[in-house]
């Protein structure tokens, strides 16, 4: 397990720039934002791109059949999906904590009140970057990256095309989700974050028994 760390951390290092210009979008984006909204887009923005970093890994094993000798090396299956799951859980939620620290540093020194409410939405953004890390791994995992790319945007598109008549249909009976979620108390809206975090969990937790059966039947 600690060789497969150190294999897509050096991987990781080949896409190092790729790195910089991801930090250096978000310090420009909380040095020119204007309103709190803006100074806390990069803690949903920047997990979400770091945490790819390891869907990038699969593709790099699948280059040049690499996985055949891969497979070679004392490492099951089993551990070799953890692996890609705990590395990009890993990714997003340090560089969750290196946002959060770096936005309440900006948020002082421009002298910006950040509200609770705006912390839960962006701490809920967070459980959905591991709901799509759960979805978009086993694609990576069954087709590989041309391929899994297109059934993943196919899948998303058919997510949003379903939230869109789900609005539709509630503001066509004249209910305004966003002003129902603002109107529960604080109490209720921790009790959704904690909620979808749990379907989070849980959703991973398929998701990764299904990408050990789709590597544990793959031939290389």
């Amino acid at each position: 397990m600690k060789g497969l760390w150190i294999k897509d951390l050096k991987l990781m290092t080949a896409q190092k720039y790729f790195f910089l210009l991801i930090l250096l979008i978000a310090i420009g984006m909380s040095i020119s934002a204007e309103d709190v909204s803006m100074m806390t887009f990069s803690l949903g923005f920047v997990p979400f791109v770091v945490s790819l970093f390891g869907l990038s890994t699969i593709s790099y094993d699948e280059f040049d059949n690499g996985n055949a000798f891969l497979f070679t090396l004392p490492i099951t299956r089993k551990e070799y999906v953890f692996e890609k799951y705990a590395l990009s859980f890993v990714l997003a939620f340090v560089s969750l904590v290196v946002m959060f620290l770096f936005t309440i540093f900006m948020a002082a020194q421009k002298g910006m009140l950040l509200d609770f409410d705006g912390w839960m939405i962006h701490f809920g953004l967070f459980a959905l970057i591991l709901l799509l890390q759960a979805i978009m791994i086993p694609f990576h995992l069954k087709f590989g990256q041309e391929r899994g790319r297109i059934a993943i945007i196919l899948l998303i598109g058919a997510l949003l095309l379903i939230a869109t008549f789900i609005q539709k249909g509630l503001e066509f009976i004249g209910i305004d989700w966003m002003q129902v979620l603002q109107s529960l108390p604080i109490l209720g809206q921790q009790t959704m974050l904690i909620l979808l975090y749990g379907v989070s969990f849980v959703v991973l937790i398929i998701s990764l028994k299904v990408s050990i059966q789709i590597v544990s039947k793959k031939e290389f």
